[in-house]
This record gives C-alpha cells, structure tokens and sequence, in this order.
C-alpha cells in the first residue's frame, strides 16, 4: 500500500513504515493517509508481511492469543504455540520462509522493484528488528532509520516471549 505526498515535488526517499508483533499488520484499518505527518513531505509505503492478516498463507494462531490475553503460564502458551506450528507445518506451511532475513529481502526486492535508490524505515518493537536486519543486508537500500522500542537482534524473541 502506498499513500502519495500531497508535496508538489515530493522527496524521492519514502517512508516505510514497519510494525510490532511480530505478526500486526500493516495495513490493517489504514484505508485513507488523512492526518498522516510524513506525507507533506514524501510517501509512505506499508507492505503486508509474510504470514500476516491479509498475506497468504496467513500464519495466525488465534489460540496464542488468548492465552496472552489470559495470562497463561509460559507452559501452556508454549504448547499452544507448539500445536500451531504442527498445524501450519501439516497444512504444507514452509515455516522456514518465515524470517526476519526473508522478510528484509522482500523489502529490498519491493525497493528495487518500486525503482527507489533509498528510504527510510521506521520501527516499533519487532519492525525495529527488522529494520535493523535490513541495514545488515540492504544498508545500500536505507536513507535513515527511526528504531522506537528497540527488540535487539541478539535477543531470540520467539524462545523468550512467553516467559
């Protein structure tokens, strides 16, 4: 999803916006650029994330959820999570498509594909992971970069959450 600069000349360098999660949207409810600070000055280009709302396949586990919402013990979360991905993986799921450093590189691809030298990228919790897994490999691609909550990339998420 791209939302256009209402700038007469807008600056060739947009804005990409990368959510938290990992997981959120986003493009969920974003249907207008109405009220949006970045766009006086440039673009701004949301792109779904692999596994996502609206990405097929979509990699949901509603059951987590829940269970976060209803403070389960790390124990049953973790089972949960570990029935989920039995789940993907029979319904023919490459979970191992699923990265931080995939995900960066279909970023890249959308960069060059859009015909765009470089942007800028902004995170919150899980986007600034990824942000900064695309300075790792694309660092050519990105202008400038806003990390708010920083989630490390030494810090292996998906073995911590629960706990």
């Amino acid at each position: 999803m791209i939302f256009r600069s209402t700038a007469s000349a807008p600056a060739a360098d947009p804005v990409v916006y990368l959510p938290g999660g990992p997981g959120l949207s986003s493009i969920d409810g974003r249907t207008t650029g109405k009220g949006n600070p970045f766009l006086a000055e440039r673009d701004q280009i949301l792109l779904e994330g692999r596994g996502n709302k609206f990405a097929r396949p979509l990699l949901g586990c509603p059951e987590i959820n829940d269970l976060r919402a209803a403070n389960a013990t790390p124990t049953v979360q973790t089972a949960a999570a570990a029935r989920c991905r039995a789940e993907l993986s029979a319904s023919g799921v490459d979970l191992d498509g699923y990265t931080s450093a995939e995900t960066a590189d279909d970023l890249d691809d959308l960069r060059r594909a859009l015909g765009i030298r470089q942007w800028n990228l902004i995170g919150f919790p899980y986007g600034t992971r990824l942000a900064q897994t695309v300075l790792q490999r694309h660092p050519e691609g990105v202008r400038s970069v806003v990390l708010d909550s920083v989630l490390p990339v030494d810090v292996n998420y998906d073995e911590t959450a629960a706990s």
